[in-house]
């Protein structure tokens, strides 16, 4: 190994150390409150805008989308409506994750998973999977 490697390698371990002695210093990286207080109004406006029945008039008009926590594990939603929510929902996560934001951890059941959405009096419902 020549002189100019070897001085290469330790500069890289030195900067390796003060790298981890800084971690070591400041723990963890901390969630960015700015983007955590936009991730929360996010999972706010999403719960709300699930919590309002989607109108119907048949049963095609209605689906079932699977958000998972902190969300319903399946909600009835509209299905003309179901690809903007999942977009919606994605970029909830996405700016979860960017932001070190805290992580619900809830599973859920697999029956949740096989439920269907009914238009039951012109309003998308959920109707649990039968045993």
């Amino acid at each position: 190994m020549t002189t100019v490697a070897a001085r290469h390698l330790v500069s890289l371990a030195f900067i390796a150390l003060v790298a981890a002695a800084a971690l070591l210093r400041t723990g963890p990286a901390a969630a960015d409150d700015r983007q955590c207080a936009i991730v929360a109004e996010m999972q706010k406006r999403i719960a709300v805008s699930l919590e309002v029945p989607a109108p119907c008039v048949h049963d095609a008009q209605c689906s079932v989308m699977h958000l998972g926590c902190p969300f319903p594990c399946a909600a009835a939603v509209d299905a003309g409506k179901r690809r903007i929510l999942e977009n919606v929902a994605g970029d909830y996560r996405r700016k979860q994750a960017e932001g070190g934001c805290p992580v619900c951890e809830k599973k859920c059941e697999a029956a949740s998973m096989k439920a269907t959405a009914r238009c039951v009096k012109n309003r998308c419902e959920l109707v649990p999977a039968k045993p």
